[in-house]
């Protein structure tokens, strides 16, 4: 027996490498806000959109608007941000408002969220109802 001699009529491994599909986002969009800077008398003020994919989570900012002014006063950046913030109210919402808005949709599932505390409560006619304990009466 040759237990140490290497086999020489072993054919090679072949290695198939699968690449993930690229997914095909569905974008949902998400409530405007603004971002600002003020640096040096240099004001610059975005309107940003959010879309992110309801199957990867992936995220894109979309600029709606874009102004950058040289030579402004502090309180002409501010003003310039109320005054945005009112001319759209209907679209802005404070940023950390859209921020929770879109980790809620990553990663809370309030449909399976509802089935549960239905289950909880009993409310779920489907689910039989568990005992904990054998010390707790048996409900007919």
């Amino acid at each position: 027996m040759n237990w140490f001699r290497k086999k020489k009529d072993v054919e090679p491994t072949t290695v198939i490498e699968f690449q993930p599909q690229a997914c095909t986002h569905t974008w949902q969009d998400f409530p405007w806000y603004i971002e600002d800077q003020y640096s040096g008398e240099t004001s610059e003020v975005w309107i940003k959109e959010p879309y992110v994919c309801i199957h990867c989570g992936e995220r894109k900012d979309e600029i709606l608007c874009h102004r950058r002014t040289s030579g402004m006063s502090h309180n002409d950046h501010m003003q310039r941000l109320k005054d945005w913030a009112e001319e759209y109210k209907d679209h802005i919402k404070p940023r950390p408002i859209v921020e929770d808005m879109i980790y809620d949709m990553k990663y809370v599932d309030r449909e399976r969220l509802q089935k549960f505390r239905n289950y909880k409560l009993g409310e779920d006619k489907n689910v039989p109802c568990l005992r904990v304990s054998r010390l707790e009466p048996k409900k007919n």
